[in-house]
Parts: C-alpha cells; structure tokens; sequence
C-alpha cells in the first residue's frame, strides 16, 4: 500500500492497491487529506478475485461541510466473481481541512484485491 504525503495533488488521481488478506475490514487507501477548500471526490475502483467468488464491501469515511463525519457504503456485500471487476461511487463533498479514507472488507480471506483511486474536483 502506499503511504500519504503532505502533498494533496501527489494523493489525489494516485492508485491505491490492497490485496483482503482477511474477512476484517482492511485500509485500501491512507488517511488523504482534502486541503484548504471543499472538494467533491469520486471513487473509481476495480477489484481482482482469484479463485472463487467472494463477497464485497467497499466504504468511503469523510467529512461533509454540513452534515459531519459520513460512512458511504460503495459496494454492500456486492457477490463479486473470478476475474476483474470496476466499481466507482460518490461524488462526495469532503470538506475542508479533512480526510478522506476507503475501506474494504472480503467475506474471504485471500480472495480479492482492490484497486481505487480518488478524483478530486
């Protein structure tokens, strides 16, 4: 996985790759940082399952200017077969002087790896 930077525009538009090594929720991206004015991010995602079918679960944690800390729930429990699949989710209007971080969760371990990147506008 990568690790974050101070530098917003290094982060955003950067890939991000983690392979679900267990069924526990798993960190896909570092804590990204949103700057000095509000921003709507997208999520474009992809995940890669190897051997048998798994279930999938890919949240966005961020801060809304008005309505506060907010859990976007991308993918819930999404059956995702052998073979690539593409995902993307929001737009979500991160506030600033936040973070914005993506989660994902495997119902098997070993199964998946998930790639995203965050678009920042």
């Amino acid at each position: 996985m990568q690790t974050a930077t101070r530098d917003l525009a290094w982060q955003f538009g950067r890939g991000y790759r983690q392979a679900l090594t267990t069924t526990n929720p798993t960190t896909v991206t570092p804590a990204i940082p949103v700057g000095g004015r509000h921003r709507m991010v997208l999520l474009l995602g992809s995940v890669a399952v190897t051997t048998a079918a798994t279930n999938l679960t890919v949240t966005v944690t961020y801060t809304d200017p008005d309505a506060g800390q907010q859990t976007k729930t991308v993918l819930n429990g999404v059956s995702e077969p052998v073979g690539a699949t593409g995902f993307v989710g929001g737009p979500f209007l991160c506030a600033a002087g936040t973070t914005v971080q993506v989660t994902a969760t495997a119902g098997t371990e070993n199964q998946a790896t998930v790639s995203v990147t965050l678009v920042g506008a």
